[in-house]
């Protein structure tokens, strides 16, 4: 039950995915962004492997490594930022494309929570624990899109450039403050 609740408020929080599924449910729709949750899948699924095999041993080693991350991620978030930024949206038009949200989702912090201190992969229903968390994954991401789409169609979708421009600027906080805390990690014992 806790894992679940822990899974449930990491997953509610807004963040770069959630943020690009809110953008995608308002510009295009639902079931328009539902392809979008497959790559939210993916996204987590990999760096959650990723990061507790290959890289939680050489984070332990350095911190130098888990700065070089955050900034990785940071300055990603910044390219995608600027890329919504200067995209001219139309009703019809697809915003926030798959592989983009599959890359800001290898790169979201979140999976290093995950992998790092919520999923407990030293127990013996680590399996069930995985299960469970990509059964929340596309609730909460289908959640997402609605509220986005609910948000335009608030606004009789008149202004879709608010949204793509309103993301933009949450991106941007969010590569800031990853590039900031990286840079602040170097020089602290």
């Amino acid at each position: 039950m806790m894992f679940a609740l822990a899974v449930i408020t990491i997953l509610m929080t807004p963040g770069p995915t959630n943020t690009l599924l809110a953008t995608s449910g308002a510009t295009v729709g639902i079931s328009r962004s539902m392809p979008l949750l497959l790559s939210e899948i993916g996204g987590y699924s990999t760096a959650i492997i990723l990061i507790h095999f290959m890289l939680a041993p050489l984070m332990n080693q350095s911190s130098s490594i888990q700065a070089l991350l955050r900034i990785t991620a940071g300055l990603y978030l910044f390219y995608l930022a600027v890329r919504v930024w200067r995209s001219r949206l139309e009703r019809r038009d697809r915003v926030i494309l798959p592989c983009q949200l599959l890359v800001t989702t290898l790169l979201n912090p979140k999976a290093a929570i995950f992998a790092l201190i919520v999923i407990p992969f030293d127990s013996s229903n680590v399996t069930w624990y995985l299960m469970a968390l990509l059964a929340l994954l596309p609730l909460i991401g289908t959640g997402w899109l609605a509220l986005g789409a609910l948000l335009g169609r608030g606004t009789d979708f008149q202004y879709p450039q608010a949204f793509a421009k309103g993301a933009s600027i949450v991106m941007v906080i969010f590569s800031t403050t990853l590039i900031c805390t990286a840079i602040a990690s170097i020089g602290a014992p």
